[in-house]
């Protein structure tokens, strides 16, 4: 059966992604739930960072000048359904979802991956876009980051791009702000999808090719291990995947806010 393709429509241009339903029911039912409901229309980008990810997907981002953007979820103890098996599932009491540790799918360039803040159980709404190969941040890998990948941008990606070059303040927010119009995610009858001849588009991102021209994994020296974050209670503040770092820079430790009874922990 085919997976569903998610449409993205922003101030920038359009671009579509593929979503693993078959490989992660949970993360790609919650989001498709989101999406539809309207949750993303109106968001704006609000972490961008080159040769590394684009960060989306906080309601508190609707300001696009939001001091808290980036700490924003879901409602907590809402239901949704699972696409895959037809299970009514529920959110934790801070709006959070359960880990898909599933299947090995790496964060390869066009990625979408869901944002934590490094301790399990801890995704809700926010996502990136890996626009290099972030392998350090496989759950399947070494290190502190397991960030789950739930699909993958098939076509426009070079609008992707576009909003990887827009300039951005020290806290890597555009300064000139993209917004998210719209998501949206056609989703067939369960019989439907069964017969459906439309095929799989995983490893057929951008069109022809699995990876655009000119396009290649992170150099050595912009890649390492990322900072560890911690968070008390069920809810999170800043959710990220940490930013690489070089490895003859000095990395700052992630800075702690407590807002709403819930402990923020943001990585440079």
């Amino acid at each position: 059966m085919p997976n569903p393709i998610a449409k993205f429509e922003t101030t920038l241009g359009n671009f579509e992604a593929e979503l693993y339903l078959d490989d992660c029911p949970i993360t790609v039912s919650n989001f498709i739930d989101l999406a539809n409901s309207g949750f993303y229309n109106g968001i704006h980008f609000h972490r961008v960072i080159p040769d590394f990810m684009l960060q989306f997907g906080c309601p508190k981002a609707k300001n696009p000048k939001a001091r808290d953007a980036g700490t924003g979820g879901p409602d907590g103890n809402t239901t949704y359904k699972n696409l895959k098996t037809g299970e009514m599932l529920t959110r934790d009491a801070g709006g959070n979802i359960l880990d898909e540790h599933t299947k090995k799918i790496s964060n390869e360039v066009g990625t979408l991956s869901m944002a934590n803040t490094g301790a399990p159980n801890t995704g809700g709404s926010q996502f990136f876009i890996n626009t290099v190969h972030n392998d350090f941040l496989d759950f399947f890998t070494p290190g502190d980051s397991k960030h789950p990948v739930f699909g993958k941008v098939i076509t426009g990606f070079e609008v992707c791009k576009k909003i990887e070059t827009t300039r951005t303040d020290p806290n890597d927010a555009p300064l000139t702000p993209v917004m998210m119009k719209s998501v949206t995610v056609a989703i067939e009858p369960e019989e439907d999808r069964r017969t459906s001849p439309l095929s799989h588009h995983r490893g057929r991102a951008f069109g022809a090719s699995v990876m655009p021209p000119g396009l290649a994994a992170p150099p050595l020296a912009r890649r390492g291990s990322p900072q560890p974050s911690g968070q008390a209670g069920p809810q999170h503040l800043a959710l990220h995947p940490a930013r690489p770092r070089p490895l003859t820079a000095t990395v700052s430790h992630p800075v702690g806010v407590v807002a709403r009874g819930h402990l923020a922990a943001t990585a440079e």
